[in-house]
């Protein structure tokens, strides 16, 4: 018997969903703004224009995926 014999459905995903891995969306520039320390305003005028910066607007409503978010403020962009 190999390995591939024991692969189930379940076993897969539990080797590739991973909770660590999750990409986490942030929504909303107020809710972006609490999670860096900083106001709505600031999001909105300033972070989402700087070159590099993972804030965008998708179908009206500002996001940044978490991680991102947080390289950014760690080490600027790119």
């Amino acid at each position: 018997m190999n390995a591939r014999d024991n692969l189930n459905p379940a076993r897969l995903e539990s080797a590739i969903d991973r909770p660590s891995e999750r990409i986490k969306v942030i929504w909303g520039a107020e809710n972006i703004a609490a999670k860096i320390g900083c106001s709505a305003d600031f999001v909105r005028d300033r972070l989402s224009k700087e070159a590099g910066s993972p804030v965008r607007k998708v179908c009206g409503r500002w996001c940044a995926v978490e991680v991102d978010l947080i390289r950014f403020v760690r080490v600027g962009p790119g």
